[in-house]
């Protein structure tokens, strides 16, 4: 019995680690294709930094219109009874995925 588990265990040992080895060339070799690219001029610069300023203030205005729903719908529920809270449900849930 100990023998057959060995047996067993040393042939899944094999399978594995070899399929983990294969994974690790790939794995560089995509982290090298995506390294970052330098900026060759002054103009690139500034364009990414816009973009990437713009995507903020987009994601800070969006959070702060979630947390100002999420207030909103905390001071609902807590002002309400059961019937409130009954009839708001899927307000509530929309607001948690968000």
């Amino acid at each position: 019995m100990i023998g057959a588990t060995a047996f067993w265990g040393n042939f899944m040992f094999l399978f594995f680690v070899s399929t983990g080895l294969i994974a690790i060339p790939f794995q560089h070799i995509i982290a090298w294709v995506d390294q970052p690219k330098p900026m060759t001029s002054e103009g690139d610069f500034k364009k990414e930094k816009e973009e990437l300023a713009k995507k903020i203030r987009w994601i800070l205005e969006k959070g702060k219109s979630v947390y100002e729903e999420k207030i909103r719908l905390d001071k609902e529920k807590e002002e309400g009874g059961f019937c409130t809270q009954i009839k708001n449900f899927s307000a509530f849930r929309k607001s948690n995925s968000e």
